[in-house]
């Protein structure tokens, strides 16, 4: 909750579907964001993000990594938390998807994707920011040091010409398999 200009408490994230941010599945989150559900105003932002305070910057955190299993063959990096719930829950868990919540890939949060060891497949819009942001992602990555096992086995997937709750919902789960499988070779 905030205050409101009246001095009352609002609910922040009134009338959003909220994803949490968490250090693992066990622990309690230290932050959400929230996306409007249904219809929404020009003005009305579609994502609402949990204030920054001194446990949460939003450029610091991946959304979605508290969900890799024993089993989980790789990450799949996505701008939204609506993609990366799309894929972890489409696949049980083999691939996790994370979400940066947006465009903008810091060094701080490749970090956390490549301290991890798995390969990454980035899975961003198709359009012209969405291909931008996975060659920022990817040339990031790039630059850790002793990352390049890592990125070397990094892939992309756009070119599928859907993001990937767009590509569950046209083609279903076992299309979204293949092209996770077929990324990871």
């Amino acid at each position: 909750a905030r205050h409101s200009k009246r001095g009352t408490p609002i609910d922040v994230f009134r009338s959003r579907l909220t994803f949490p941010y968490r250090s693992s599945p066990d622990v309690a989150p230290f932050a959400f964001t929230g996306r409007i559900a249904g219809p929404h105003t020009p003005n009305t932002p579609k994502y609402l993000n949990t204030a920054s305070w001194d446990g949460f910057k939003k450029g610091e955190h991946v959304l979605g990594l508290d969900q890799r299993r024993d089993h989980t063959r790789a990450l799949v990096l996505v701008e939204g938390p609506w993609d990366a719930a799309a894929v972890t829950a489409t696949t049980n868990h083999e691939w996790v998807g994370v979400a940066t919540n947006g465009t903008a890939f810091t060094r701080r949060q490749a970090q956390h994707l490549t301290d991890t060891g798995l390969p990454i497949i980035m899975w961003t819009d198709p359009d012209t920011p969405g291909i931008a942001a996975a060659r920022n992602a990817y040339a990031t990555l790039a630059s850790l040091p002793d990352a390049q096992d890592v990125v070397g086995q990094a892939r992309l997937l756009t070119t599928l010409g859907h993001d990937p709750s767009a590509y569950t919902a046209n083609f279903g789960p076992d299309a979204v398999r293949t092209a996770l499988t077929d990324a990871t070779r």
